[in-house]
């Protein structure tokens, strides 16, 4: 599927570069592009198991797959995204599924505080070409994003795996 190699793509792309630099620089003008990587692939990702858990579920009423969360599509903040997928979850009683998230929560929190709409770590500018996007610049550690998102890779593997059974 396109869409899979889209995100895997995202993932390595920011894996290859993260061990280019490591530590070699904690450059936020090198560590923000790569962060950006990392979360476009978490994006997706959340995205991917939306549609996973939908084609999975069926409700009584007909297709369940065919009717995606309003405004998904043009959603970009990760804890919206991880909200219609914990409804989707917990509206069809497979919560335990999902019991053990408080690592992934975490992790989606970040990122959105620092980029909600996917475009703070892509511009250096708002939409008003005036305004910086980031309110704080912050040195950031390569390898433990690189450790974290591995971790996060691992994850999104295990939910989706629960939709192939």
């Amino acid at each position: 599927i396109a869409w899979d190699k889209y995100m895997d793509g995202y993932y390595e792309a920011g894996e290859l570069l993260a061990a280019v630099y490591h530590e070699e620089t904690t450059s936020p003008w090198v560590a923000y592009p790569i962060l950006f990587l990392y979360r476009h692939y978490l994006e997706l990702t959340l995205k991917s198991l939306i549609f996973e858990a939908r084609a999975s579920f069926k409700k009584p009423s007909g297709d369940y797959a065919s009717q995606l969360p309003n405004g998904m599509a043009n959603e970009h903040n990760l804890i919206k995204l991880w909200e219609m997928f914990v409804k989707i979850v917990a509206d069809n009683r497979r919560r335990p599924m999902i019991d053990d998230a408080a690592q992934t929560c975490r992790v989606l929190a970040q990122f959105t505080e620092l980029d909600p709409g996917s475009t703070n770590m892509r511009y250096g500018l708002q939409q008003d070409l005036v305004t910086p996007s980031l309110k704080t610049v912050r040195n950031v550690s390569l390898q433990n994003i690189r450790d974290l998102m591995a971790k996060m890779a691992t994850t999104s593997k295990t939910y989706s795996s629960a939709f192939s059974m």
